[in-house]
């Protein structure tokens, strides 16, 4: 529930009332927060680390390329 992704779709009223759970409830905060940093890695930066590396990638290659385009030009 501390994760923003989840909260996208509801009501502020929703989001509040199942806030005001998490915070009622002393003992229960570590488990939520270490949920949330789990969800976070999971859901959100393993796919942008996924994409950025794909990008990287397609950026040395797109580099070699040229880099190979270039000297082919030069030694002609």
């Amino acid at each position: 529930p501390l994760h923003f992704t989840s909260y996208s779709e509801v009501t502020e009223e929703v989001y509040l009332k199942d806030m005001e759970e998490i915070i009622s409830d002393h003992g229960r905060h570590t488990e939520f927060f270490v949920r949330d940093i789990y969800h976070m890695g999971k859901d959100v930066l393993k796919p942008k680390m996924r994409y950025q590396r794909v990008s990287y990638y397609i950026f040395l290659v797109g580099n070699a390329v040229a880099a190979f385009m270039a000297l082919g030009i030069a030694l002609t």
